[in-house]
C-alpha cells in the first residue's frame, strides 16, 4: 500500500489533471434519476440532500480535524471515513480521495499533515458549489 505521503501527492495530481470534473457525471445522472423515482411531487429531494451533506461534511470535517490535533486517530478516521462514504454517493470524488488519504493515515497512525487537511476542505468547498449549482 502506498505511504499516505504518496496518496496525499496522488490526490493532488489527480486534482490537477481534472479540475474541471469536480462531480462524476455517471454519478449525477443516477442520482437525478434516483430522485425523479422517489420522491413526492414537489419535493426536492437533490437540494434536500446536498443541503445534509454539506451541513454534515463541514461537521465531520471539523470533527476530522480536532480528532487529529488530539491524537485520535481513531475518531479522525470515523469522521474521513464518513466523509468519504458521503461524498461517494454524490459523486464528489476529489472529496473522496481527500478523506481516503487521511483514513489511510489514520488507520496506519500515521500522524494527518496540514496538507492532508487543506486538500480535504479545499476539495468540500469545490464540492459544495458544485452540487449546489446542479
Amino acid at each position: 500500500m502506498p505511504s499516505a505521503g504518496g496518496r496525499l501527492q496522488r490526490c493532488y495530481r489527480l486534482r490537477v489533471q481534472s479540475a474541471e470534473s469536480i462531480l462524476d457525471p455517471a454519478t449525477i445522472v443516477r442520482l437525478k434519476a434516483f430522485a425523479e423515482r422517489v420522491a413526492r411531487p414537489g419535493e426536492e429531494l437533490i437540494a434536500r440532500l446536498i443541503d445534509i451533506f454539506v451541513t454534515d461534511s463541514g461537521t465531520r470535517f471539523i470533527d476530522c480535524g480536532t480528532a487529529w490535533r488530539a491524537n485520535d486517530f481513531s475518531v479522525a478516521g470515523r469522521a474521513a471515513h464518513t466523509i468519504k462514504g458521503s461524498a461517494s454517493n454524490l459523486g464528489a470524488n476529489h472529496v473522496v480521495e481527500a478523506a481516503r488519504v487521511i483514513e489511510e493515515a489514520c488507520e496506519a497512525g500515521v500522524a494527518v499533515d496540514d496538507g492532508m487537511l487543506v486538500a480535504l476542505r479545499t476539495a468540500l468547498d469545490e464540492a459544495h458549489t458544485a452540487l449546489r449549482a446542479l
